[in-house]
């Protein structure tokens, strides 16, 4: 309830500075919330989530109390959560588990990056044919297409990262086991400075997993709100990895741990 009614107020908003001004539009609205103007249309229409990250940010800039909309945790669900992509197919899946599919698919989304097996074989150190026959899977499966900008992601599609919190089997234990090590190598070759590796320690009650999990999931909405959706130009620079450490996947020279 306390998301429609901020759905609302934003609406009414914009409406009150169009009444003031008629050439007043939806991108400086946008502008002035710090948000991208795709994204306030989403939120604005019903199509996109206002999460707890986007809440705080926009009440802040239009000056209200965040008490004043309260509401109810969040139930993410077994086919379906609020990021931008679809949740991927198992059968899909099944293709593509390997970490280097993912890494691709937002490699097309880096700025003055084309999508080439060379290019991709230099920014993650892999060899020029595990990336040739990975671009040429996704290609197969609809997830890169060709566009006058070169092969680009299909946003309507679906992406690896994006499985159901709670989905396991043999392809996504070999996915998570692949991220895992991946973290391991960025302790070594990555400088502090451009990772963030931590871990807490701590007894707790079992009966309590399931709330730390709830928070988890909400953490990971809210990271990729604020890293990806929120940001305004798009101009994307960099593909990091976020799995209990945050690590960029570039190849990079040893660093200092």
């Amino acid at each position: 309830m306390g998301r429609e009614k901020f759905r609302k107020l934003l609406k009414e908003e914009f409406e009150r500075r169009v009444s003031k001004n008629s050439s007043y539009s939806l991108r400086a609205y946008a502008s002035f919330l710090g948000v991208y103007h795709g994204t306030l249309s989403g939120l604005i229409s019903g199509k996109r989530v206002i999460s707890d990250l986007t809440l705080q940010k926009l009440s802040s800039k239009l000056n209200v109390d965040i008490s004043d909309f309260p509401t109810t945790p969040k139930q993410i669900g077994k086919r379906k959560i609020s990021f931008t992509r679809e949740l991927i197919e198992e059968d899909i899946f099944q293709s593509i588990s390997s970490w280097t599919y993912d890494a691709i698919l937002e490699f097309s989304q880096l700025s003055g990056q084309q999508v080439t097996a060379l290019n991709v074989a230099n920014y993650f150190s892999i060899s020029e044919d595990e990336a040739e026959k990975s671009i040429q899977s996704l290609k197969r499966l609809g997830l890169l297409a060709e566009t006058s900008e070169g092969l680009k992601i299909q946003e309507a599609k679906y992406t690896t990262n994006l499985q159901s919190p709670d989905a396991t089997s043999q392809a996504m234990r070999k996915h998570q086991k692949e991220i895992l090590e991946k973290s391991l190598e960025s302790i070594d070759k990555h400088d502090v400075s451009d990772r963030h590796h931590r871990s807490l320690t701590f007894a707790i009650k079992k009966s309590d997993c399931s709330k730390a999990k709830k928070l988890i999931n909400q953490f990971m909405e809210e990271m990729n709100q604020l890293l990806q959706e929120d940001c305004v130009d798009k101009n994307f620079d960099e593909i990091y990895q976020l799995h209990v450490g945050f690590f960029p996947l570039r190849n990079s020279g040893i660093g200092n741990s």
